[in-house]
C-alpha cells in the first residue's frame, strides 16, 4: 500500500508540475501575443507616417518642377532679349561698315 501512496504522490506532482508548465506556456503565448499587438500598432504607425512623407515629397517634388519651370521660362526670355539686342547691334555694325565701305569707294 505505501508503494500506491507513493505512485499517486508521485503521479500528483508529475500532474502538478505538468499543470505548471502548461499554465507557464500560456502565459507566455499571451505575452507574445500582447508584443505581436503593439508591434502590428507600430506597423500601422510607421506606414502611415510613410504615406504621409510621401505625400509631403511629392508636393515638394511638384513645387520644384513648377520653381525650375518658371525658371526656366524666365532664363528663356533674357536669353531671347539678349539674342534680339544682339542681333540688332550686329545689324547696326554691318550697316555702318557697308556704309564704310561705301564711303570708302566713292574716294
Amino acid at each position: 500500500e505505501e508503494e500506491v501512496v507513493d505512485l499517486r504522490t508521485r503521479l500528483s506532482k508529475k500532474v502538478t508540475k505538468k499543470k505548471e508548465m502548461a499554465a507557464d506556456h500560456a502565459r507566455e503565448m499571451q505575452e507574445m501575443h500582447s508584443k505581436m499587438e503593439i508591434l502590428n500598432s507600430e506597423m500601422r504607425e510607421m506606414a502611415a507616417e510613410m504615406t504621409t512623407l510621401k505625400s509631403k515629397a511629392c508636393e515638394e517634388m511638384a513645387q520644384m518642377k513648377t520653381s525650375m519651370e518658371e525658371h526656366f521660362t524666365e532664363t528663356q526670355g533674357i536669353t531671347n532679349k539678349r539674342l534680339q539686342e544682339v542681333e540688332i547691334q550686329l545689324e547696326s555694325a554691318l550697316m555702318e561698315k557697308r556704309d564704310a565701305d561705301e564711303q570708302a569707294a566713292a574716294l
